[in-house]
């Protein structure tokens, strides 16, 4: 008989970006050795269809869905992404007494904490008498100031205000507190292994909280293959456009090279969006660049990947990076910069990694990045096929899920 774990995963629901789709993953992989029960948010029971439930349930997973009444009134102000950061803190206090009651009917081998990734707020789940998992998570990674004061007086004042939140988290103990009660953590970048270990975490292990299906790898690769010739080199930046993301760098760096025989496809919208079309206008590169807020359709977004020649990951401080992975599975070389995630993922064999200097400098090393992989089909070639090897080697969900339960097996023992 499989013994219990119960995942909190505010965020958990299929279709729904990155983070439910860690959560995702992480209950699906415990579910091959344990009975699962997940808590999530309430208010993600919207998007799922009874299909998805009857789904979960044939696999051994059963979901809860829990609101913090108290304090829902949060997510109805104004303030996007704030207001849903203040509710999940109360959220995640709130969430003991649950876990309370299930720890008492269920005997869990373990709980774990997946979702939010974010290893610099309190998770609810430390000490509640049984083996407790966090993780994986990120959040303690800063950016650069060299890149970020470059960007705008908005951007500019989020920086330094997340890195005085970061600075401060460093130092505060609940953190403290709960690292320390914690009996295994999952870090998924080095600033955040070592911030972690500093706020008294004992067994760390590094696994990124990004990955991708086998499957949907075969189905880029199978859409690739029907990839035409194309007169044009087909570059791809698929994120929010909020600034951090590196928008701005990659409209920089297209604008800087010595032909205009390129084409620059930006997927995503947010608040960055009119200042980067603004931008690529003042460039003079507007006719080469195509901005698309949305595509309703994934397969859409998968034709993006496989039709395209080479992406662009330039975040500043991504925990995680899916993007990059989906376009190692799709075949495709990545240029990103040497910070957060996918300066784990990308290698000289897949890629190139930008170092991390002031901004004109990254601005021309990625113009030049970009043109001699443009240049070099051969070259080409042989990151794209490399980068697609790496990702099922390491990086797909099966082969990050087999280092999970690895991970967890001693903690169900006791």
């Amino acid at each position: 008989m499989k013994k219990n774990v119960i995942l909190s995963a505010y965020s958990f629901a299929p279709r729904q970006g990155s983070e439910s789709g860690t959560a995702w993953a992480t209950a699906l992989t415990l579910a091959q050795e344990y009975q699962v029960t997940v808590v999530c948010a309430g208010h993600y029971r919207k998007h799922f269809q009874e299909d998805d439930l009857i789904h979960l349930s044939g696999q051994g997973i059963e979901v809860k869905f829990f609101e913090d009444d108290r304090h829902f009134w949060l997510l109805k102000l104004p303030g996007g992404m704030i207001r849903n950061k203040i509710y999940y803190i109360f959220w995640q206090q709130a969430i003991r007494e649950v876990f309370r009651e299930l720890i008492h009917e269920k005997k869990p081998a373990f709980v774990q904490h997946v979702t939010w990734g974010n290893g610099t707020v309190p998770s609810g789940l430390a000490g509640l008498g049984v083996p407790f998992v966090f993780g994986p998570a990120g959040g303690f990674e800063c950016g650069s100031d060299l890149l970020s004061r470059k960007m705008g007086w908005q951007h500019r004042l989020k920086e330094a205000f997340r890195r005085a939140l970061i600075s401060r988290s460093k130092r505060s103990r609940k953190l403290k507190d709960m690292y320390a009660k914690a009996d295994l953590v999952f870090a998924c970048t080095d600033e955040s292994e070592r911030a972690m270990a500093r706020l008294g975490a004992r067994n760390i292990v590094r696994m990124t909280n990004a990955g991708i299906y086998t499957n949907r790898v075969k189905q880029l690769q199978e859409i690739r293959s029907s990839k035409k010739q194309n007169a044009l080199f087909e570059i791809f930046f698929a994120s929010r456009l909020v600034g951090w993301k590196g928008e701005e760098i990659a409209i920089r760096a297209v604008a800087k090279l010595n032909d205009k025989n390129w084409k620059l496809t930006i997927l995503g919208s947010g608040p960055n969006l009119n200042r980067s079309i603004q931008l690529s206008e003042r460039l003079g590169v507007s006719s080469n660049i195509q901005f698309i807020q949305f595509l309703p359709d994934w397969e859409q977004v998968w034709r993006l990947y496989a039709f395209s020649d080479l992406f662009l990951f330039l975040s500043l401080h991504d925990s995680g990076g899916t993007g990059a992975l989906e376009a190692m599975g799709a075949g495709l070389p990545v240029i990103t910069l040497d910070l957060g995630g996918p300066s784990d993922y990308i290698d000289e064999t897949c890629g190139v990694k930008i170092p991390v200097e002031a901004f004109p400098s990254v601005i021309q090393n990625v113009t030049n990045a970009i043109q001699n992989i443009k240049e070099d089909e051969v070259m080409r070639s042989a990151l794209g096929k490399r980068g697609l090897e790496r990702c099922l080697e390491s990086f797909t969900w099966e082969a990050r899920g087999s280092a999970l339960l690895d991970a967890v097996r001693p903690l169900a023992k006791h």
